[in-house]
């Protein structure tokens, strides 16, 4: 018996990793395991009792639904937790008394980590709430608000659910590719015209109203001179007939909806009998996408239909679910990804950042910020604590996840202050993009942020010299970035050839490869004199803390780059001196110095 139950987990196991796609796990995974689980019970297990055919399938049950659970994340180490699961139950229906002993003694580890609550992440909350004295209205429009709305007609992005999911969609929505136009809008009671924010939500069951969940963004937004809208695209979510999964492939009809909705408020801005008549200013767009929202506003952007959107902010934002990279021109960029967000488990928002570019004499500004203890769940304030609602969320670890509080505010403020800076043009808000811990009250988390802007010109690799390391050039997320391996007294010297780089400031970023902070001595010289010295640090990695135990925590380290901006006076070389006791890798990006 116990040869036929290792030939079940092992032809399961072979059968998920080697023949079935990993994304497929989402749709066949409960079916298969039901089905497959009562064939093995009552086929080959007939002579046991039904008290222990029911154990077995129920142990059986949960074990797959949680590998089926990891497997969404780390597909690598799925064969391990498989082989691990046939272990105990093997162990359970042995004759051997001490083999039963230690399969239960497995089960009951499982079931007290799956109680054990986790570390908690240690912390300073603080953060002052910023509220204003300006008061804001709200409105929904829509086919169930009294500001009755229009239907699309999406067959062009997107064809709808088939199957059963379809035939669920049309009688829930009643509608499949003539999609509405809903959302609800908060903007300023008192009068004049104000710049716009659109957001727009990701995917989640579609029986939920994501859309409400941004209601803290809008808020804040409108409190401080926006009028600030959340587009309900609900309807293009998975429902519960394909376990809330969606197809990816509907991310540019995501993108379509948002223009059309643009297309709204503009004719409502013109509008007399509209409460939002002459109150928007259209020359000033912004939009905000969540997960595959985050994806949905580029291609907004991209294709735009001449509106002049100015400004893309993302939230843990997913990219290449459209059939194409989305690059983005003179248009500031704006991502935040969480170090422990459970869905997008890598910093996608970088990819986007670097299809970002500037060609035009208008300020334009471009920043990514990777988040100690951020999920992807809590960016939205309805949907829940964790990244995931299956039984695997068990093995979670929501205790080492920022206050929900706390992720939305930082979101409020980096949003804010970049909303600020290209809609407002408040320039004096950029420091605080730059230097986010500047922020009062911003929690003691470890933030590493990237910058740049369209005042500063990527400095030529002939004025560079690189000593004592070697280098190796490397492509991440798109971008091309130097791999360098540090030795004894590695240096980095920018040349002042053209002596056209005085009183300029010098920008570059790094990204240290584990969790080491490494040390870095600048040197300014003018005329073979050494003129100034400081030390300035590239911070260690942030670990992903995504599960409860380091024992599913694999891939914990991703390189994220932090910027340096160091002001200058006349020098004719800047070294970047690497101290002996370095013996490490680092990745840099360009440098640049200010126009």
């Amino acid at each position: 018996m116990n040869f036929i139950l290792l030939f079940y987990y092992f032809s399961f196991l072979n059968f998920i990793i080697y023949l079935v796609p990993i994304k497929a796990l989402f749709y066949i995974r409960p079916i298969f395991i039901t089905i497959i689980s009562l064939f093995f019970l009552f086929t080959y297990l007939i002579k046991i009792k039904i008290i222990k055919k029911i154990i077995l399938y129920i142990i059986n049950c949960c074990f797959f639904l949680i590998i089926g659970e990891y497997a969404r994340l780390e597909p690598e180490i799925t064969k391990a937790l498989i082989i691990f699961s046939t272990i105990p139950l093997i162990f359970l229906f042995s004759n051997n008394l001490l083999l039963k002993f230690l399969g239960k003694s497995i089960i009951m580890a499982v079931i007290i980590l799956s109680l054990y609550p986790g570390k908690q992440l240690q912390y300073r909350t603080g953060i002052k709430r910023q509220e204003s004295t300006n008061s804001y209205d709200f409105m929904t429009y829509g086919q169930n608000s009294n500001n009755l709305t229009y239907s699309v007609d999406t067959r062009n992005y997107y064809s709808g659910n088939n199957g059963l999911s379809g035939w669920y969609d049309k009688q829930y929505w009643k509608f499949s590719t003539i999609l509405p136009i809903n959302g609800r809008v908060y903007f300023p009671k008192e009068q004049g015209s104000f710049p716009i924010v659109f957001v727009v939500h990701g995917n989640a069951l579609a029986e939920k109203e994501s859309h409400k969940g941004y209601d803290y963004l809008l808020k804040h937004l409108a409190q401080n001179g926006y009028v600030a809208v959340s587009i309900d695209e609900n309807f293009l979510n998975g429902n519960w007939t394909n376990l809330g999964i969606g197809t990816p492939s509907e991310n540019d009809a995501r993108g379509f909806l948002i223009l059309e909705h643009i297309k709204l408020f503009n004719s409502w801005n013109s509008d007399k009998n509209s409460k939002l008549y002459n109150k928007i200013d259209l020359e000033n767009i912004g939009l905000v996408g969540h997960s595959r929202g985050g994806e949905a506003v580029s291609i907004a952007a991209r294709y735009s239909y001449n509106y002049p959107i100015k400004a893309v902010m993302t939230l843990a934002q997913t990219d290449r679910q459209y059939k194409e990279n989305i690059e983005l021109t003179n248009i500031s960029f704006l991502t935040i990804q969480g170090a422990n967000d459970g869905d997008i488990t890598s910093f996608k928002g970088r990819a986007q950042y670097n299809r970002v570019v500037f060609n035009n004499d208008l300020f334009n500004l471009k920043a990514s910020y990777y988040i100690e203890g951020a999920n992807h769940a809590q960016f939205n304030s309805d949907w829940g604590k964790n990244d995931t609602s299956s039984l695997g969320s068990a093995f979670y670890s929501s205790k080492q996840n920022l206050l929900a509080k706390d992720q939305q505010e930082i979101a409020k403020i980096l949003g804010l202050h970049f909303f600020n800076s290209i809609l407002k043009n408040k320039l004096q808000d950029v420091d605080f993009l730059i230097y986010p811990q500047k922020i009062e009250g911003i929690p003691d988390i470890q933030i590493i942020n990237d910058y740049t802007d369209s005042s500063f010109k990527k400095i030529r690799n002939e004025e560079l010299e690189f000593r004592n390391l070697t280098q190796e050039r490397i492509i991440l997320n798109g971008g091309f970035y130097r791999h360098l391996t540090l030795s004894d007294s590695s240096k980095i010297s920018i040349l002042n050839t053209n002596n056209s780089y005085n009183y300029k400031d010098l920008q570059f970023s790094a990204a240290s490869t584990n969790m080491i902070e490494q040390k870095v001595l600048v040197r300014i010289i003018e005329n073979s004199n050494i003129v100034k010295t400081y030390n300035i640090s590239i911070p260690e990695a942030i670990e992903k803390k995504i599960f409860k135990t380091a024992l599913l925590n694999r891939n914990n380290i991703e390189p994220n780059f932090q910027v340096f901006i160091e002001p200058t006076s006349t020098w004719d070389k800047i070294e970047l001196y690497f101290p002996a006791s370095a013996s490490n890798t680092i990745l840099l990006g360009d440098f640049y110095i200010e126009k």
